[in-house]
């Protein structure tokens, strides 16, 4: 990112694919800390919040074929299992709990910082393509979590409260839950929003999420314990 003398943004660069190893979000959290937050205008309104997913989910579920259905039952049961889980970080955020900033997606929008790292958690994180058929090479890998993660907060040491820093681990599980959510409404909408190679392909996708959120869940051990107090 580069700024003018007044701290307005000129340009961002293009992102560039990055290692968990390497430090992560280039400090944007940390230029863009003293900006309001209210001020920029979302080109995407409610990007990450869960129920605008979920009930798009629910209105579609409703008028999907039966043989659509059926395929996605096994998808359709572990949404109904994490759901209420998933809607935790957007209730502490409608309640004012968590601290909005600028986060980076395609455009430069305000949201909450699990936003940024539960995304690149996502991709970073997935042994295999995201639309991987094969489901057994599908698994979450903990050691580049725990890279990203320890980078991450190096970055950001003094930007981050206690509260925000306790809920990283759910920030990655919740961004697998959009995504997975995402790909199979589409689904079983009939693929108007996400470009498809054959026919079952955003099922196949919605699937590979869904199984990551259970390597990721077989794996974790923090149960939201605030590590890393040294970086607060």
């Amino acid at each position: 990112m580069v700024l003018d003398k007044t701290s307005h943004v000129v340009k961002i660069f293009k992102k560039y694919k990055r290692k968990p190893e390497q430090e992560p979000q280039d400090g944007l959290s940390n230029v863009t800390s003293a900006f309001d937050v209210s001020k920029p205008t979302n080109v995407i309104p409610n990007f990450y919040d869960v129920s605008k997913y979920y009930d798009e989910f629910t209105k579609v579920i409703d008028t999907a074929k039966e043989k659509k259905i059926v395929k996605a039952k096994a998808c359709i049961a572990k949404i109904a299992e994490l759901k209420d889980e998933m809607h935790v970080l957007q209730d502490m955020k409608e309640k004012g709990d968590l601290p909005l900033n600028f986060i980076y997606t395609d455009k430069l929008l305000s949201g909450i910082v699990y936003n940024d790292f539960g995304n690149a958690v996502r991709t970073i994180c997935n042994t295999a393509a995201e639309d991987e058929k094969d489901l057994s090479k599908v698994e979450f890998d903990m050691k580049a979590y725990k890279t990203y993660k320890e980078n991450f907060l190096k970055q950001l040491r003094g930007y981050l409260t206690s509260l925000e820093i306790k809920y990283l681990p759910l920030s990655a599980k919740t961004i697998m839950f959009i995504t997975g959510l995402r790909f199979l409404t589409d689904y079983l909408n009939n693929d108007v929003c996400y470009k498809v190679a054959y026919r079952e392909h955003n099922l196949i996708r919605a699937k590979n999420q869904f199984k990551l959120i259970d390597s990721f869940s077989s794996q974790i051990h923090e149960n939201f314990l605030i590590e890393n107090k040294c970086f607060v």
